[in-house]
């Protein structure tokens, strides 16, 4: 009775934190659906808008190790309530506020704050669940997300457009509102605090941070996986998240609400990538192997859209390549397992934190390069205060997305090494 108690309960609590990580994607991506109503409303350049949502990105990317540190001494638990809080309060003063400042400020507020979640949930996994299972579950956790992510498309979208992108936000501080209290009452950090029996071996109190840093740091691999995400789930992060709404709004004269329904497929495609990693894996017996493979084709789909089609494929192509980016590009993640394999047990949090650092800096850096280029090659054109690019703008953003997807090949093939842990 007691193990079907700990088997309930444990999916009740990592169901409670994907909640959370829901609300996580659908802030980070809803900057694409209101971009063009911030750059008008504030006058935003693409430089300025590029930095607005990379705000959230450094933030995010910075926290990773310190709420690594944190998951570790303190709990998934207690970090992710207030974190939760102060990413609520983050939504409502970005929803009610007309200072650019405030604007900006709050969205870096909510970066740092949300950085809590995934690193947490990852802490769960390792801890509540058995070791076998932390490819799948790492696969369902991100299938949460992105669907947070599709509904920060289409979805949203028409949210937007019936309410406006202030009550929108509002709507989704109150949700978020609510599961800080989900998070408190429900999660608990390990088995025996919920007076179930342990079943999943305890890490070792006694770590030490310096310990754990220098284990990472100075372990080569871990930077070869770090660059891989880095580069990958970079320029996924910043496609979606930013630049692909705008770009097919202006490259194919469509609205946002179209362009958001072509994003929402490539979110799709990373929802099916992130349902079939464990399948995957457990299919193919070299999970370096598979990288290679899925970055091949992740870097031959953006040659095809820059080099062969110059930004401007038919419309019909346009889904299918982007669901196949979307699909090969998520399976990156399967190098947190290669990291959670290199790492102690008492260390998985602060080894996930390192890991999962890659691709939101990756994000911020690349939203940023891009927008830099549109901007040095922009005509002069505006429309309703919004800066408007041509096909020629895009193409030349776009190769630093493909640079970096050919680094992250390079990587894949020469240095990438599969290594279990050793306690």
């Amino acid at each position: 009775m007691v193990q079907e108690t700990y088997f309930k309960y444990r999916w009740i609590i990592w169901g409670t934190m994907c909640s959370a990580f829901l609300i996580v994607f659908i802030q980070r991506y809803s900057i694409a659906v209101i971009a063009t109503d911030l750059a008008g409303e504030l006058n935003l350049t693409g430089v300025q808008l590029s930095n607005l949502s990379s705000m959230y990105f450094y933030a995010y990317a910075f926290m990773q190790i310190p709420v690594g540190i944190m998951a570790d001494k303190y709990g998934p638990r207690k970090i992710t309530t207030v974190g939760m809080s102060i990413a609520t309060l983050a939504t409502f003063l970005f929803s009610f506020s007309n200072s650019v400042y405030v604007i900006f400020f709050s969205r870096f507020l909510m970066g740092a704050s949300f950085a809590t979640i995934f690193v947490s949930i990852l802490k769960i996994i390792s801890v509540w669940f058995p070791p076998n299972r932390f490819s799948t579950l790492t696969g369902w956790t991100s299938l949460v997300g992105n669907v947070g992510g599709m509904l920060a498309s289409a979805p949203l979208a028409l949210l937007v457009t019936l309410v406006g992108w202030r009550v929108s936000l509002t709507s989704i501080g109150v949700f978020s509102f609510l599961l800080v209290f989900m998070l408190w009452f429900i999660v608990r950090d390990y088995p025996e605090d919920s007076n179930q029996e342990l079943v999943i071996p305890k890490g070792n109190s006694d770590n030490k941070i310096s310990h754990g840093l220098k284990l990472i740091i100075t372990n080569p691999q871990m930077w070869v996986n770090f660059l891989i995400v880095f580069s990958v789930m970079g320029t996924i992060a910043s496609f979606s998240g930013l630049w692909g709404i705008p770009y097919l709004m202006h490259v194919y004269q469509i609205s946002r609400s179209s362009a958001a329904n072509y994003i929402l497929i490539f979110t799709f495609g990373v929802t099916m990538g992130s349902l079939f990693m464990g399948p995957i894996e457990r299919i193919f017996s070299s999970r370096k192997r598979i990288i290679q493979v899925i970055v091949g084709i992740f870097t031959m789909l953006w040659a095809i859209l820059i080099l062969i089609f110059r930004c401007m494929p038919v419309s019909w192509l346009v889904p299918l390549i982007f669901f196949v980016m979307g699909f090969t590009g998520i399976l990156i993640m399967l190098l947190f397992v290669n990291v959670k394999e290199m790492s102690p047990l008492q260390y998985s949090g602060l080894a996930t934190g390192f890991i999962n650092f890659a691709p939101f800096i990756g994000a911020a850096i690349l939203n940023t390069m891009v927008g830099f280029i549109l901007d040095l090659n922009w005509d002069g054109l505006l429309v309703g205060g919004a800066r408007i690019y041509n096909v020629a703008d895009y193409q030349k953003g776009f190769l630093i997305y493909l640079c970096f997807s050919s680094l992250a090949f390079i990587l894949s093939l020469i240095f990438l090494r599969e290594r279990k842990a050793k306690d």
